[in-house]
């Protein structure tokens, strides 16, 4: 047998058994979970959420800017389980209704100060149901919120850049410097 035929029935052998392998273990496959759409919209209502969270100041740009929405969606497709995931888009939806019942308008619709005094609400809500809940028991859907737009802010380029004091290569450590108060945290 020359290495032609050689490589020739190997690579029949294990196409063979990729295939029979697929086939006889479907549990195996990656399991794709949809539980809210995901839509440019849902992106859109993210980034809007996240900016009443952290909003844009005179010295620093707001969550929108770092565009946390898309960073959430990534973060919720990927690394929450379904149940969570289920959770969270619940909680998105929650978060119309409460607009509609209390504003008589979609979250988008409100003002600045009404979405202000809505996620209020909602973070108080959100404090009151973690501090209840068991070890190990899923978070409010508000808390996640809150902390993957924290989370995607200050790990974007522009949460790092331009909210925090940002070195990319610093020289030495000292590890005891005055403070001005007033001045960012460090990058």
């Amino acid at each position: 047998m020359n290495r032609r035929q050689a490589l020739s029935k190997s690579a029949a052998v294990l196409g063979g058994t990729f295939l029979a392998t697929a086939g006889l273990l479907p549990g195996c496959a990656p399991k794709e979970v949809k539980v809210w759409s995901w839509s440019e919209q849902d992106v859109n209502l993210l980034d809007e959420l996240g900016e009443v969270i952290l909003p844009t100041t005179a010295t620093s740009p707001g969550a929108k800017e770092a565009r946390v929405g898309e960073y959430i969606r990534v973060m919720v497709k990927e690394c929450l389980d379904e149940d969570q995931q289920k959770a969270f888009g619940d909680g998105m939806v929650a978060i119309d209704e409460l607009s509609e019942t209390k504003y008589k308008k979609v979250f988008m619709e409100l003002s600045v100060k009404e979405r202000h005094d809505l996620l209020i609400g909602l973070d108080n809500e959100a404090i009151a149901y973690d501090t209840k809940r068991k070890p190990g028991g899923e978070r409010h859907y508000f808390s996640v919120l809150k902390n993957l737009t924290m989370e995607g802010y200050f790990t974007s380029g522009v949460g790092a850049t331009k909210a925090l004091r940002y070195v990319p290569i610093p020289a030495r450590y000292d590890g005891c410097i005055e403070y001005t108060p007033g001045t960012p945290a460090w990058a």
